[in-house]
């Protein structure tokens, strides 16, 4: 199985901290924007999340999480949709000082 990040974005295939690593992220169970945020910061990458055991997850998240993440392409090459996540340099100051800011815009 191969992991695909965000098509342009200059992020590492399955970074966690690209848009479609943090949707790869919130689409797992119980998973919301700060646990997207928290988990990301900590493993940064798809291999380096799968490979962690359910407790560590925990650890991180406050959660169980014990679906493994696949981080798959987002293709807007046609400049029909644009994502913007948390990790990005263009991401609003002001939504990062809010106390839930949305992992991707």
């Amino acid at each position: 199985m191969t992991d695909h990040g965000l098509r342009g974005s200059g992020l590492p295939a399955a970074d966690l901290r690209s848009p479609a690593g943090l949707l790869a992220l919130r689409s797992l169970p119980g998973v919301g924007d700060q646990h997207a945020i928290r988990l990301a910061t900590v493993f940064g990458t798809a291999e380096a999340f799968n490979a962690a055991s359910p407790q560590e997850r925990r650890a991180v998240a406050g959660l169980a999480v014990d679906r493994q993440v696949r981080v798959v392409p987002v293709d807007a090459s046609d400049g029909s949709a644009r994502t913007l996540g948390y990790f990005d340099a263009g991401y609003p100051a002001a939504l990062r000082d809010i106390a839930d800011p949305p992992a991707v815009l």
